[in-house]
């Protein structure tokens, strides 16, 4: 079911070179899609309630669009995984 609505999207609401979120809203859920310029896209299936955390569906998706810039190293080497400093 998510992956025809994220095919539905591009198909609806072309993204092109952009970065794009969109809503659909059925009688008990919310699907949620953010979908980068470099066409990954990720999909959130929420319950249709007024009480859910919405902000946080917010802040997931608006992360996954624009991703933190990763931590530079000593050494001027991107750190990857866990944030563990890299000695080198």
């Amino acid at each position: 079911m998510l992956t025809g609505l994220v095919h539905a999207g591009r198909t609806v609401l072309p993204v092109g070179q952009q970065a794009a979120r969109y809503c659909w809203i059925f009688d008990c859920i919310r699907v949620y899609v953010a979908a980068r310029a470099d066409g990954s896209c990720l999909a959130l299936l929420v319950e249709n309630n007024p009480g859910a955390e919405m902000n946080r569906v917010k802040e997931t998706l608006e992360a996954f669009v624009n991703p933190p810039e990763p931590e530079a190293s000593l050494d001027g080497q991107a750190l990857e995984g866990t944030g563990d400093a890299k000695v080198t």
